[in-house]
């Protein structure tokens, strides 16, 4: 028997997609990690292990201060594992420039969820290339997105 029911896991996911949006849409990246576990894990390549909950907020607000609105998540393919209680997915980390609709940079990034119980998810892993992370900021850049200030630099240097 299933430790949570598909209908818990869908919540959760539809939490982890509204509560990102309210991120963006406030520029306030502690409203985010209100969708992990206390004690969540989220491991991201580039940047490092992050563990708890408050070591997730402090990463994302340095990691999306340079641009705090202009950066939004569309999800692309989803894979579920509802007996296990995880998924994976992707993700599109896409920056955008407000003042030209249409006009994005989409770094693909999957996505591994890891669903810890009460809508919460306790892990999340993050995998793709970095080196496209800065080509894609260069190109956005280029294009007129102003960055409020410089990237928080990578765990294994910059590129």
């Amino acid at each position: 028997m299933p430790r949570f029911t598909k209908k818990e896991i869908d919540d959760a996911l539809q939490n982890y997609q509204d509560l990102a949006k309210r991120s963006w849409e406030t520029g306030d990246w502690t409203i985010f990690p209100e969708v992990y576990t206390e004690d969540g894990v989220y491991i991201e390549h580039s940047f490092g292990e992050f563990r708890g909950r408050k070591a997730i907020a402090d990463f994302l607000v340095r990691c999306q201060a340079p641009f705090p609105h202009d950066m939004v998540f569309p999800l692309g393919w989803k894979a579920f594992n509802y007996e296990e209680g995880w998924l994976v997915m992707e993700v599109a980390n896409r920056l955008v420039i407000p003042e030209k609709p249409g006009v994005h940079f989409d770094l693909i990034n999957w996505t591994r969820l890891d669903y810890g119980g009460d809508g919460l998810w306790k892990r999340q892993e993050d995998l793709y290339n970095p080196l496209k992370m800065r080509e894609v900021f260069d190109q956005w850049v280029a294009a007129g997105g102003k960055p409020l200030t410089t990237l928080m630099p990578m765990a294994h240097g910059e590129q």
